[in-house]
């Protein structure tokens, strides 16, 4: 969700960045710029879902899932 602060006029944009290989990341950009161009992105916090915890774990949740146990 875009963000403007009104005191510097900086606009910044959160979102969840889903292309990692253990839990994904929340993280944001910012522009100096109106939009023109951004800076970042900037780490926020690991996100954690119902793949928590890591692989390699006994992990009842992959089956449920239809995943490969050799996977989880």
């Amino acid at each position: 969700m875009p963000t403007v602060n009104p005191t510097t006029g900086e606009l910044w944009v959160a979102f969840e960045n889903f292309n990692t290989p253990d839990e994904n990341q929340y993280l944001v950009v910012r522009s100096t710029d109106g939009g023109a161009t951004f800076q970042g992105p900037f780490f926020v916090s690991t996100v954690f879902d119902v793949n928590y915890p890591r692989s390699g774990q006994n992990r009842l949740d992959c089956t449920a899932r239809g995943q490969d146990a050799a996977a989880c």
